[in-house]
């Protein structure tokens, strides 16, 4: 049996649509603080390298940290050149097909002149970072999709609907957020790292590349790395970062797909 104070209908006051204006002006005033953070160059003069700590930390804290960050500098990545790919003996992504699978070949979409150029830098990058080739011949063609940004760069996305369908899904779960969250309660210090373009730096099976082929104006190009927007790069991530960190999660460390916290 529960024991406790008699329920009382009047203390109950139900919203009306008179009282919406007046509730949704109170969500409107939830602010929520933001940390102030602090810049710090850990690089040459003529070359910056910026990382961000808490303005919070006492002047021989940030000082110690500085220290440190300039100390370990060489394993931090600030561009493609730095990011040597992970071992394929280590991780990499396949793509097995189902039997049942077809593969499609999409004609070239009609681009703006304008954006076609904006696309070709894109691909430009791409191929002196090693992340794409070009192909002569392939089974299957996806189209790119060029979304403009509020500030007119461009995201190039590649349709992957097709080949997304015709591959098994790798049920690999994802980490359990409540249960991060509880394990970094009470710490005094938290590092949060995120991994420059990590998923980038995961090799595809060579032998399945051909799968990934997108054409564009200038040529058809496939993918050595893992892109965005294939199904299961997700869960091959997350592998890699398991088998990398799994002495360390749960005790000094939590990752969650490519964000990385330090704590202590």
């Amino acid at each position: 049996m529960l024991h406790g104070q008699p329920f009382e209908e009047d203390e109950i006051a139900t919203p009306t649509m008179e009282d919406l204006p007046s509730l949704l002006q109170k969500k409107e005033d939830l602010t929520f603080p933001q940390e102030e953070l602090l810049n710090i160059n850990i690089g040459i003069i003529d070359k910056e390298r910026l990382l961000q700590i808490s303005i919070t930390l006492t002047p021989y804290e940030q000082e110690r940290y500085k220290s440190k960050f300039i100390e370990y500098s060489k394993i931090f990545t600030w561009s493609y050149d730095d990011m040597p790919s992970l071992d394929p003996s280590f991780i990499m992504h396949n793509l097995p097909l189902k039997a049942s699978a077809k593969l499609i070949k999409k004609k070239l979409r009609k681009m703006h002149p304008s954006k076609a150029l904006l696309v070709k830098k894109k691909i430009e990058k791409y191929l002196q970072a090693g992340f794409i080739k070009p192909i002569d011949y392939s089974d299957r063609m996806s189209n790119i999709i060029v979304i403009t940004k509020p500030t007119d760069k461009i995201w190039v996305c590649i349709d992957f609907y097709e080949i997304n369908n015709a591959y098994p899904k790798d049920d690999f779960t994802l980490p359990n957020i409540d249960m991060i969250f509880d394990s970094i309660a009470g710490h005094d210090m938290l590092l949060f790292m995120d991994d420059f373009f990590g998923y980038n730096q995961i090799l595809i099976n060579p032998t399945d590349q051909y799968k990934i082929t997108f054409i564009t104006l200038w040529s058809k190009f496939c993918w050595k790395v893992i892109s965005f927007g294939l199904k299961k790069v997700g869960a091959t991530y997350k592998r890699a970062m398991v088998t990398m960190f799994h002495e360390y999660i749960h005790k000094m460390m939590e990752v969650y797909v490519d964000n990385i916290l330090v704590k202590s």
